[in-house]
C-alpha cells in the first residue's frame, strides 16, 4: 500500500467517525469505499457492510452489504483491524443461512388452520417463501398471514398467501420474525427496517414469538455486536426526543436519514426513526428500564427494544446447520400473569408445566387456576396435562386440610415432578 493511499485513507476514517450528519456519514462512507477497494482487494466496494471507529461507535449502515475481506490482507495492515469489523461468510452462504433457519423454524411450529405473523427484513423473505411452497403443495390449509409492514404485506402476496389484518384476526398463534442482534436470552434488538412498531404491535398480539436469523446476530448481552437501538418518533417531536434521551441517558441520539431519498427515514406510520447509539458498558444494562423510561418520553411511539417476548430462536450457520435457543425458565417465570386473570391471548401456553414449581396458590387461586387449565386444549401441548391431575390431587389433599382446620396456605406444585419435553 502506498503511502499517499494510507494516509487518504485514515484521513477519511478520521473524517467519518468525526461526522453529525448521518448524511455526510453515507457520503464519507462512499469515498472510504474507493479506497479500501484498492487496499484490501476488495473485488467490489459495495461488499463494505460497516465501518467501527476506535471509541466503538458503529457507523450506520449502507444497504445490504457485506465485507468479506481476505484475513491476510488484514495482518498486512495491522491498523484495520480496529476499525473494521468483518466475517468471513460469503453472501451465498449468509442466505442459505437466513433460508435455513427460516424454513426449519416455518416447518417445526406453522400448522394448517393457524393465524400466522409475518415479520419484516432479509430473513422473513424465506419464511415467507417457505409458507408459500407449502401452502402451494396443501400441505398447509386454511391459514392467514398478518404482516408488520408494507414489505411483508407484498410477501405475503407475492407468495400466494391468504392476507389478513388484525381487525379480523386480533389473536394470532404465532409470529415469526427476524432481529438485529439477539441475547442469550432471546431479548432483541429490531426495528433496522424501520417497522419496530408494527412488528411489537403484532409480536405482543401472538401466542408465541419465534425469531429467525443468521449466527451473525447471536450475542451474549445486548450491545455486543448491534450498537444502537431504533426509536420511532412523531416527527414534530425528533429533536425534543433526541436532546431528552441524550440528556438523561447519554450517548448520542441520531436521526436516521435515507439512503436513496432526500431526507430522513419515513416508516409506515409516517414517522422519523431515532437511532440511540447507548453507551457502551461490561455492565448487563437493565433494558426494561431503559425501555420504559424511553417510552415515557412525549413524541416517542415505540422503540426497538423486544424485551421477554420470543420463546425460541433459530440461527443458521455456515456449514448449514441450525442453532435452536430456548428462552430461560427466569424470564418466562417473569411472563406468568397468575394469580392475576390470564390474557386472552393464552399467554399461560407459553409457561411448561415444571416452570410452575416454584409458584405458591392460596387454596382459592389454585381452583381458579384449575378451571383455567381443565378449559384448557393438551393435544398441542400434553406436557401441562400432568400438571392438571397433581393440581387435582393436590386440591383433594387441601380440602382435607381445610376440614381439619389446618393452614390453607400451601405450595399445591410442591410435588410436582414434570419434566419440559
Amino acid at each position: 500500500m502506498t503511502c499517499s493511499i494510507k494516509q487518504n485513507l485514515h484521513k477519511q476514517l478520521l473524517l467519518t467517525s468525526q461526522n453529525i450528519s448521518t448524511a455526510q456519514c453515507v457520503n464519507s462512507f462512499r469515498e472510504l469505499t474507493v479506497l479500501l477497494k484498492q487496499v484490501l482487494e476488495v473485488q467490489n466496494s459495495s461488499s463494505i457492510l460497516q465501518v467501527t471507529f476506535t471509541k466503538g461507535e458503529p457507523m450506520a449502515r449502507v444497504g445490504l452489504c457485506r465485507l468479506h475481506v481476505l484475513k491476510k490482507n488484514v495482518r498486512a495492515f495491522p491498523f484495520l483491524s480496529c476499525y473494521f469489523k468483518m466475517s468471513s461468510a460469503t453472501d451465498d452462504q449468509i442466505e442459505e443461512a437466513k433460508k435455513i433457519a427460516a424454513y426449519t423454524c416455518v416447518k417445526n411450529h406453522v400448522q394448517s388452520g393457524q393465524v400466522i405473523g409475518v415479520g419484516t427484513g432479509s430473513t422473513v423473505v424465506y419464511v415467507a417463501k417457505c409458507l408459500g411452497e407449502m401452502y402451494l403443495k396443501k400441505q398447509l390449509k386454511q391459514i392467514v398471514c398478518i404482516p408488520t409492514s408494507y414489505q411483508a404485506r407484498t410477501l405475503i402476496l407475492q407468495n400466494g398467501l391468504p392476507l389478513g389484518d388484525l381487525e379480523l384476526y386480533p389473536v394470532l398463534d404465532l409470529c415469526i420474525d427476524g432481529a438485529d442482534e439477539v441475547d442469550e436470552n432471546l431479548n432483541c434488538i429490531k426495528g433496522g427496517g424501520a417497522c419496530l412498531t408494527q412488528e411489537k404491535i403484532v409480536i405482543n398480539s401472538s401466542k408465541y414469538f419465534y425469531v429467525v436469523a443468521d449466527s451473525r446476530k447471536i450475542s451474549k448481552k445486548l450491545g455486543d455486536n448491534w450498537r444502537h437501538i431504533p426509536i420511532e418518533v412523531v416527527p414534530m417531536a425528533y429533536m425534543p426526543v433526541r436532546r431528552t434521551i441524550e440528556k438523561t441517558l447519554g450517548g448520542t441520539c441520531n436521526l436516521r436519514m435515507a439512503v436513496r431519498k432526500a431526507g430522513p427515514v419515513v416508516t409506515d406510520n409516517a414517522n422519523f426513526v431515532l437511532d440511540w447509539i447507548f453507551p457502551k458498558t461490561d455492565k448487563n444494562m437493565d433494558w426494561i428500564s431503559i425501555h420504559n423510561t424511553i417510552k415515557l418520553i412525549v413524541g416517542v411511539v415505540e422503540t426497538g427494544l423486544f424485551i421477554r417476548l420470543a420463546q425460541k430462536a433459530y440461527f443458521g450457520k455456515e456449514n448449514g446447520e441450525v442453532c435452536e435457543m430456548a428462552a430461560n425458565e427466569e424470564r418466562l417465570i417473569n411472563r406468568l400473569p397468575f394469580p392475576s386473570e390470564f390474557h386472552q391471548n393464552g399467554s399461560i401456553l407459553i409457561i411448561p408445566a415444571s416452570m410452575l414449581l416454584n409458584v405458591k396458590l392460596t387454596y382459592s387461586e389454585a381452583i381458579t387456576m384449575l378451571g383455567k387449565l381443565q378449559r384448557y386444549s393438551f393435544q398441542e401441548h400434553p406436557d401441562l396435562a400432568p400438571t392438571l391431575l397433581k393440581i387435582e390431587s393436590k386440591l383433594e389433599e387441601m380440602e382435607a386440610e381445610k376440614r381439619m382446620n389446618r393452614s390453607h396456605q400451601s405450595n399445591i406444585l410442591d410435588y410436582l415432578t414434570v419434566e419440559d419435553k
